[in-house]
């Protein structure tokens, strides 16, 4: 059981390296990246694929990006330590040329201010941070929730769900709770005392919930 475990994370983190890097998988011959992936597959490891990336920046049809997003959040939903690979895949995408052109587009603010940036705000604010601040980490354990049934378990991704299915998570709205923690967090980025790298976990939660409120 015990080596079961650590295999299991040794391949993980394995594929997670290799996805990091993507030149090394392209360099890599077609049977030596299938052995990799169905080792990675048995031993029960999520894989990010670089087309899925693709579809979620650049396809041409809003629906299959939207699509695309979905299927990158469940992925990152059942293996949470993806999240930067996710987002580090994302910024490679971002500064090729192909992309470039589609944000300098008639549609590229729209793109980048209703699709990229809420996707990227969501992804940084996955995982729960660590932060030295004593009231910011109070706020930061209330907007995460570990085991959560709803996207990442954060306050935002319940709002989220709210805004779209017009259900209640849990039997309370999280709207309100945004709204407030967006304050709470406002406050702490006011405060001198506060370090240079606990303001910028606060300002990525508050782009976050700011999103969500807005429906992205």
């Amino acid at each position: 059981m015990i080596f079961r475990t650590f295999a299991r994370s040794f391949w993980t983190a394995v594929l997670a390296a290799m996805l990091a890097v993507q030149p090394c998988l392209s360099g890599m011959t077609d049977s030596a990246r299938a052995g990799l992936l169905s080792r990675a597959v048995a031993m029960g490891t999520v894989y990010i694929s670089m087309s899925l990336i693709r579809r979620v920046l650049l396809h041409a049809s809003l629906a299959a990006r939207e699509a695309a997003r979905r299927k990158l959040y469940e992925i990152v939903a059942k293996s949470p330590d993806l999240a930067p690979v996710a987002l580090r895949m994302i910024e490679g995408v971002l500064k090729s040329p192909r992309m470039q052109r589609k944000l300098e587009g008639p549609n590229g603010p729209r793109l980048l201010q209703e699709e990229v940036l809420p996707m990227v705000a969501k992804l940084k604010a996955w995982n729960r941070p660590a932060v030295a601040d004593a009231k910011l980490g109070n706020i930061v354990r209330d907007l995460f929730r570990d085991n959560a049934r709803i996207g990442n378990g954060t306050t935002a991704d319940a709002v989220r769900h709210e805004l779209e299915t017009g259900l209640r998570v849990g039997g309370k709205t999280h709207s309100e709770k945004a709204r407030l923690a967006i304050d709470s967090l406002t406050r702490r980025l006011l405060d001198p005392g506060v370090s240079q790298a606990d303001k910028s976990v606060a300002k990525t939660l508050v782009q976050d919930l700011t999103n969500a409120l807005r429906g992205r």
